[in-house]
């Protein structure tokens, strides 16, 4: 192979690269979305420990980031509606997004009122729909 050529294939070469590594920058764990649960998720097991120990202000001191996070979720779009969702998809992730803010709204009520029982069951409630919406909308490829 002459100068000039090895000089092309290598150059040919380095684009595909760059063109492979740009197409696949972003992965569904480098979205907003998945950082907002994350948190969520990072905060489960302290908030499901701090309820069933009843220490309700340690309970409430993690409350706002998840109730952030959650907020900000529900303005997000799963990375499985990357290439676009249909209407009716969108509107299955939106129910879904109202109902897990909805719990968050109950929980936040239940440790307002030190309610123990109340709060279990908010944590229960929220399981429920998190393992509604990953079943229904998140990508498989987006395992961890």
């Amino acid at each position: 192979m002459s100068n000039m050529m090895l000089r092309k294939a290598s150059l040919v070469a380095i684009m595909s690269l760059g063109v492979t590594t740009a197409a696949y920058a972003e992965s569904c764990q480098n979205t907003p979305l998945y950082d907002n649960m994350r948190i969520i998720a990072d905060n489960m097991r302290p908030m499901t420990q701090a309820i069933r120990s009843n220490d309700m202000d340690a309970a409430r001191d993690l409350l706002p980031a998840m109730m952030a996070a959650a907020e900000s979720a529900s303005q997000e779009q799963p990375y499985l509606f990357r290439d676009g969702g249909t209407d009716s998809d969108i509107a299955a992730y939106d129910a879904v997004m109202a109902e897990f803010l909805a719990v968050f709204t109950a929980l936040e009520a239940a440790l307002a009122a030190s309610n123990q029982g109340a709060a279990a069951q908010a944590m229960q409630a929220l399981g429920d729909v998190r393992r509604t919406g990953h079943r229904e909308f998140k990508d498989r490829s987006c395992e961890d």
